[in-house]
Protein backbone atom coordinates (compact mmCIF):
# COMPACT_ATOMS: atom_id res chain seq x y z
CA UNK A 1 0.00 0.00 0.00
CA UNK A 2 1.07 3.16 -0.84
CA UNK A 3 0.42 6.23 1.62
CA UNK A 4 -0.71 9.23 0.20
CA UNK A 5 0.85 12.84 -0.06
CA UNK A 6 -0.34 15.91 1.02
CA UNK A 7 -1.27 17.29 -2.61
CA UNK A 8 -3.66 13.92 -2.85
CA UNK A 9 -5.40 14.46 1.22
CA UNK A 10 -5.53 18.11 -0.12
CA UNK A 11 -7.60 16.79 -3.33
CA UNK A 12 -9.86 14.09 -1.33
CA UNK A 13 -10.77 17.12 1.46
CA UNK A 14 -11.40 19.35 -1.44
CA UNK A 15 -13.70 16.42 -2.99
CA UNK A 16 -15.20 15.47 0.48
CA UNK A 17 -16.24 19.42 0.89
CA UNK A 18 -17.57 19.64 -2.62
CA UNK A 19 -20.25 16.34 -2.10
CA UNK A 20 -21.02 18.08 1.74
CA UNK A 21 -19.15 15.78 3.73
CA UNK A 22 -17.85 17.87 5.97
CA UNK A 23 -19.86 17.73 8.91
CA UNK A 24 -19.11 17.27 12.77
CA UNK A 25 -18.58 13.23 13.89
CA UNK A 26 -21.72 11.88 13.85
CA UNK A 27 -20.94 10.03 17.72
CA UNK A 28 -19.52 12.45 19.52
CA UNK A 29 -20.15 16.00 17.59
CA UNK A 30 -16.59 16.77 17.24
CA UNK A 31 -14.99 18.75 13.97
CA UNK A 32 -11.71 17.54 13.49
CA UNK A 33 -10.96 14.71 11.29
CA UNK A 34 -7.93 13.16 9.66
CA UNK A 35 -7.98 11.00 6.28
CA UNK A 36 -6.54 7.99 6.57
CA UNK A 37 -3.44 7.34 5.16
CA UNK A 38 -3.96 5.29 1.81
CA UNK A 39 -7.03 3.80 0.18
CA UNK A 40 -9.32 0.58 1.79
CA UNK A 41 -10.08 -1.75 -1.08
CA UNK A 42 -12.93 -3.88 -0.11
CA UNK A 43 -13.69 -6.75 -2.35
CA UNK A 44 -17.09 -7.41 -3.76
CA UNK A 45 -19.12 -10.19 -4.70
CA UNK A 46 -20.93 -9.81 -8.12
CA UNK A 47 -22.74 -12.05 -10.43
CA UNK A 48 -23.49 -14.91 -7.78
CA UNK A 49 -19.52 -14.96 -7.22
CA UNK A 50 -18.24 -15.10 -10.25
CA UNK A 51 -16.20 -12.35 -10.71
CA UNK A 52 -14.55 -10.44 -7.77
CA UNK A 53 -14.18 -6.58 -8.32
CA UNK A 54 -11.99 -4.17 -5.64
CA UNK A 55 -13.64 -1.43 -4.61
CA UNK A 56 -11.28 1.44 -3.32
CA UNK A 57 -12.30 3.24 -0.21
CA UNK A 58 -11.38 6.41 1.19
CA UNK A 59 -11.39 6.70 5.26
CA UNK A 60 -11.70 9.39 7.76
CA UNK A 61 -11.21 9.34 11.61
CA UNK A 62 -12.70 11.75 14.04
CA UNK A 63 -9.58 12.89 16.08
CA UNK A 64 -11.86 12.78 19.23
CA UNK A 65 -13.86 9.56 19.68
CA UNK A 66 -12.19 7.30 16.62
CA UNK A 67 -15.64 7.32 14.69
CA UNK A 68 -14.39 5.72 11.10
CA UNK A 69 -16.22 6.71 7.65
CA UNK A 70 -15.30 5.49 4.59
CA UNK A 71 -16.42 6.90 0.55
CA UNK A 72 -16.51 5.59 -2.30
CA UNK A 73 -13.36 6.93 -4.38
CA UNK A 74 -15.20 6.70 -7.71
CA UNK A 75 -17.98 8.42 -6.64
CA UNK A 76 -15.43 11.47 -5.24
CA UNK A 77 -14.01 11.42 -8.97
CA UNK A 78 -10.89 9.88 -7.37
CA UNK A 79 -10.84 6.61 -8.89
CA UNK A 80 -7.55 7.18 -10.76
CA UNK A 81 -5.80 8.83 -8.13
CA UNK A 82 -5.99 4.64 -6.37
CA UNK A 83 -4.19 3.45 -9.62
CA UNK A 84 -1.43 5.47 -9.26
CA UNK A 85 1.98 3.65 -8.97
CA UNK A 86 4.69 4.76 -6.07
Amino acid sequence: MRLLTKNEKDEIVQALMQQGANRPCIICGFDKMNIMDGFTPVNINRFAGKKTVQVPLIGTVCQQCGHTNFYSAEMLGLFEMWHKKD
